[in-house]
């Protein structure tokens, strides 16, 4: 442990040395480029934090991990995704060519590794969901850069947690905590110059740098013996939650208002809370400690059985989708044909969108959160009975659960619940809710 504690603090001290560095050689140089007219701030910014973050992250793992084919493999990945980004920095590389340089290093270090991974316990479709994995949080920091010191310091407390969860699952890679301690380690220091007000930004050099090692470490955490696969795949989701949301909530928002998923603009998580009227370093802050539950609980997901970890994490993430559901009212989007996303907006809401196609949007959202409500009420239900001792149910749960979820979707539907809309809900609304979740069960019964 004491190894690990100087590898971190030497990233650290690395860090903190480097990042003012970087950022008067950039000064001096006049090395500044000015940051789009669609982000959240329209200044002048030094986007060379990405140098700092490498230096620090690079040189503590070369001194404290011991290099073998699958260290070089990772290290390899890493210099190529920071090169791809300190060039999108200073030229503006095209999506796409990001996109396919993320792929081709991601197959590099999936396919060149020589461990047990998700391939050899799925087969083909672990090597793609793995493949899939790291191009996708790659570009999910890369998004989630989008307010000071946000992604950095998500970027910290998931390079913790995923350290944790590699010491739990007997690593299979020597280096991986050494790599997660360096790149925690790293982002801190460099947190030091990036927390609100701004003075350094790490640009896509740093945001995709991160996530290239985040989501690499993760996926190779995963444990050699895989007692429940489902629950095993869920920790490193639960641990990069607020990337993960983040991104799905902005594609799918920009989806539906038919804008360029790539282009930058202010309608991200953040923005929007901010929109609320809470101020930015307190948006941050709540990000923050978002990513910090979410991390402990897939922690102790490991170390609890599979219906005691379930009830508390499916009403976790049905309380966030909710959550979303009120940040996707907020109007953030100018009502034109080019689809422009508004500039930085005064902390209050902009209005509510209710048209067809938000409605329909919707109600596919509220039929997701039912589903996970449904399986959670009725294994909690069990596991109350059979004093949370899953094997003396579980056999009669997969033989009833599709029954009950298909009886009361088509009776929920059927008898108009997805038709209310919830800011006009009134008593009599409450009531006829009440007789619609009583038939839906007392149908359950009978089928």
């Amino acid at each position: 442990m004491k190894t690990y504690a100087v590898c971190f603090l030497l990233a650290l001290c690395v860090s903190l040395f480097f990042t003012p560095l970087i950022r008067l050689i950039g000064i001096r140089s006049k090395k500044l480029r000015k940051a789009s007219e669609s982000r959240w701030r329209k200044k002048y910014a030094n986007k060379g934090g990405g140098i700092a973050i490498f230096a620090a992250f690079a040189l503590s793992v070369l001194l404290f991990a011991r290099m073998d084919r699958n260290l070089f493999y990772i290290l390899f990945g890493s210099l190529i995704i920071f090169l791809v980004g300190l060039v999108d920095d200073l030229k503006s590389l095209r999506p796409q060519a990001k996109l396919i340089s993320q792929f081709i290093v991601a197959s590099l270090v999936i396919f060149g590794l020589k461990i047990e991974g998700l391939g050899s316990i799925m087969g083909l479709p672990g090597y793609i969901l793995s493949i899939v994995w790291i191009v996708g949080l790659t570009n999910a920091f890369n998004l989630l850069d989008n307010m000071d010191g946000l992604a950095a310091g998500v970027a910290f407390i998931a390079s913790i947690f995923i350290f944790i969860y590699s010491i739990i699952g007997n690593f299979q890679i020597q280096a991986i905590p050494f790599l997660v301690l360096a790149l925690s380690g790293a982002s801190l220091g460099f947190l030091r110059y990036n927390f609100k007000p701004a003075k350094i930004y790490m640009g896509d050099s740093g945001s995709l740098l991160i996530g290239y090692i985040i989501s690499t470490c993760s996926i190779l955490s995963i444990p050699r013996v895989t007692a429940n696969l489902f629950l095993i795949l869920l920790v490193p989701v639960l641990i990069l939650i607020v990337p993960i949301f983040d991104t799905l909530f902005v594609m799918i928002l920009r989806r539906m208002n038919k804008i360029p998923i790539f282009q930058g603009g202010s309608d991200h998580t953040s923005h929007r809370i901010v929109r609320l009227g809470i101020a930015e370093d307190k948006a941050v802050l709540s990000l923050y400690s978002v990513s910090i539950f979410f991390g402990l609980l897939g922690i102790l997901a490991i170390k609890h059985n599979f219906a005691e970890s379930y009830i508390i994490i499916s009403l976790s993430i049905i309380c966030l989708c909710v959550f979303g559901l009120f940040l996707g009212k907020l109007q953030v989007y100018q009502s034109s044909t080019n689809g422009i996303l508004i500039g930085r907006g005064k902390g209050k809401s902009d209005g509510v969108v209710i048209n067809t196609l938000y409605l329909y949007k919707r109600n596919v959202l509220e039929l997701i959160i039912d589903f996970l409500l449904i399986i959670t009420a009725y294994i909690t239900a069990f596991i109350l009975y059979y004093d949370f001792k899953y094997s003396s149910f579980s056999t009669i749960i997969s033989g009833s659960i599709p029954i009950l979820i298909i009886t009361k979707l088509l009776v929920f539907g059927g008898m108009g619940l997805y038709r209310n809309i919830w800011e006009y809900l009134g008593l009599k609304d409450l009531i006829k809710l009440f007789y619609i979740t009583i038939a839906g069960s007392l149908l359950s019964f009978i089928a």
